[in-house]
């Protein structure tokens, strides 16, 4: 994180929060109103130290004597006078070393709801593939270019380098390290965001880029990322594996599927939700489950912990709740819970605190958003019209809504 060394030029000192609420004008006026900031550094391993504790009205905040190797976030917390927490942000991880004596921006937000980051992209990104890349970037694809947005400075990143080609209708997106890499049906173009030199890499044995193109990128905590093929409209069994290395290789699903969902499950791997009328409708990667098939034309899947998993299919309104850990006769839990309308294209992520995002759009074409906590489903409106957004889980624990307008808005439980 050397590059905050370029944000802000004050004094000497340990380092100032500066308070940014982006596009939203009323984050500390609109009642129930915040009259208390609790600011906390937070660890890579969880552990909290308190820094500062600030009655409002404040922009700014002194960050204190922090040890200098110390390596973590900040987090600020807005309580209101009956001590309920009403705003909410967290930073990027930093060396408080190379804080000393600049400020650092910390975009707040109202919890429980949409808020509009500051800036945007220069086009509107149209139901765009989207990424994050060195846990610090928004990448998206736009007509002819990247879009980058930096979740540190809260801008968007001019100028980005150009797509060498055109891609194509389908395509993916696999980021490692400072590389993006962009696979379509001609094939793959990886940019290097460092020097912004592309390169064509080579498909490896066993299958070829068009077999995957347009699928959706799943990261696995293995260190690898997997771009599914079998989650896009045409049916495939081909995953192509990009390892933290850039190294690429062909796996297959064990059955053809178009339209599946699939997520990362700790202690299981890659799972694969739907998207057959004939094959089991569970694959662990490799591994079919006991499940009868399930037809739907598009999911999404998130993971509740190493054995369950929730599903909601395109134009349906029910849950599925689909048990990892059984192996004869199994059947997928209908949830009583109940969307209000059936979404195309859904996406979903889960939030901090264990609830569900699930954003997708409606009949008219315009993109809505439920969060899923418990039993209960609340709508969460974004700020702005949208059509075709994506949903994106951010580095700090919220998540992100990109697409259909030219800025991101994020939302915290």
């Amino acid at each position: 994180m050397a590059a905050l060394l370029a944000i802000g030029c004050s004094q000497k000192g340990a380092g100032t929060l500066v308070l940014t609420t982006g596009g939203e004008s009323d984050t500390f006026s609109r009642s129930p109103v915040p009259v208390l900031l609790a600011v906390e550094a937070v660890s890579a391993d969880g552990g909290v130290r308190s820094l500062a504790r600030v009655t409002l009205p404040a922009d700014t905040v002194e960050l204190g004597d922090v040890p200098e190797t110390t390596v973590a976030s900040v987090r600020v917390s807005g309580f209101d006078a009956a001590g309920q927490m009403r705003i909410w942000g967290q930073s990027l991880p930093f060396r408080f070393g190379d804080l000393a004596g600049q400020t650092l921006p910390l975009f707040v937000q109202r919890t429980g709801e949409f808020a509009r980051l500051a800036n945007g992209f220069a086009e509107v990104p149209v139901g765009p593939t989207v990424g994050l890349l060195l846990s610090r970037y928004v990448v998206v694809q736009l007509s002819s270019s990247m879009g980058l947005y930096d979740l540190v400075t809260y801008q968007a990143v001019q100028p980005v380098a150009s797509f060498p080609r055109p891609l194509g209708a389908r395509v993916s997106l696999v980021t490692v390290g400072q590389v993006a890499l962009w696979v379509d049906d001609q094939g793959a173009v990886a940019v290097d965001l460092a020097t912004g030199q592309a390169a064509s890499p080579v498909a490896p044995s066993g299958g070829n880029f068009g077999e995957v193109a347009g699928g959706a990128t799943v990261v696995g905590t293995d260190g690898a990322s997997y771009v599914v093929g079998a989650t896009r409209a045409e049916a495939t069994s081909r995953v192509l594996r990009v390892d933290s290395s850039g190294g690429l290789s062909f796996l297959s699903l064990m059955a053809p599927r178009a339209g599946a969902g699939a997520v990362w499950v700790d202690g299981r791997g890659l799972v694969v939700v739907g998207g057959s009328a004939s094959a089991p409708a569970v694959e662990v990667l490799g591994t079919a489950l006991s499940f009868g098939p399930w037809a739907t034309a598009g999911a999404a899947v998130v993971a509740l912990d190493s054995h369950q998993v929730l599903a909601i299919g395109q134009g349906e309104v029910l849950l599925r709740g689909f048990d990892l850990s059984c192996t004869l006769s199994c059947t997928p839990t209908f949830l009583p819970t109940v969307l209000t309308g059936a979404l195309t294209q859904p996406t979903a992520v889960t939030l901090s605190d264990g609830s569900i995002l699930v954003a997708g759009d409606d009949a008219t074409g315009g993109t809505q958003a439920v969060r899923l906590v418990g039993g209960e489903v609340r709508a969460v409106a974004p700020k702005v019209s949208r059509r075709g957004a994506r949903t994106l889980g951010l580095p700090n624990g919220a998540a992100g809504l990109v697409g259909g307008a030219l800025g991101i808005e994020a939302l915290v439980p």
